[in-house]
């Protein structure tokens, strides 16, 4: 690096950063289930806002969004994963079947699906619960029973693509199937002194 121009310096560092961008928006993208052909530049432009992304102005939308595209391409037609793939590969199979698509794929099912900390799930984590609740078993009817636990003023997981809507958005996705969707509100707690709670409730009335 020290025998590099500052030219060369500056060129470099214009790679480093666009490299650093495209990540974000590939893990973004990933994790709202989306596949290329739904990236466009408003949906990179509702990513930036949902998540108060910081984007230099010398980085060309254009040119991101067409990586991008690229990028999610490859990423279903190889056969290296990272852990964004492990959710983002079987939750766009699972968008797949359920928009009538007939596909190879078997997810295993079960009758009662737990899930914790539902306040910091994304759309792939949603997709998952749905298929490990057997909505994606084409040839059946039978649904298991989901009980997903959260608290939506804990979400703290946006910069890795949680949504701090996750509950209530994966409320209005099961309704959306025919299924009740019953609230219990846990009102007492153990894990805390009365006087933080009092103090907390202040903060954030329950």
């Amino acid at each position: 690096y020290a025998d590099m121009t500052p030219r060369d310096r500056l060129e470099r560092n214009e790679v480093k950063s666009k490299r650093i961008v495209v990540d974000i928006f590939v893990s973004m993208c990933k994790s709202q289930a989306l596949q290329a052909n739904e990236v466009n530049r408003r949906v990179l432009e509702d990513i930036i806002k949902l998540h108060g992304l910081d984007i230099p102005d010398w980085i060309s939308m254009n040119e991101i969004e067409s990586i991008v595209k690229s990028v999610l391409k490859d990423c279903l037609n190889t056969a290296t994963m990272d852990f964004d793939d492990m959710l983002w590969i079987p939750a766009v199979f699972m968008r797949m079947i359920l928009s009538g698509l007939k596909l190879q794929v078997v997810f295993p099912t079960y009758d009662i699906v737990l899930g914790d900390e539902a306040q910091d799930w994304n759309m792939c984590q949603h997709y998952l619960m749905l298929a490990a609740a057997g909505y994606g078993n084409v040839n059946s009817t039978t649904r298991g029973r989901i009980v997903y636990v959260g608290d939506p003023l804990q979400a703290i997981y946006g910069f890795r693509g949680a949504d701090f809507k996750s509950m209530g958005n994966f409320k209005e996705m099961l309704t959306k199937f025919g299924r009740k969707v019953v609230s219990l509100p846990l009102m007492l707690t153990r894990r805390c002194p009365k006087e933080v709670v009092r103090i907390a409730n202040q903060v954030a009335p329950a």
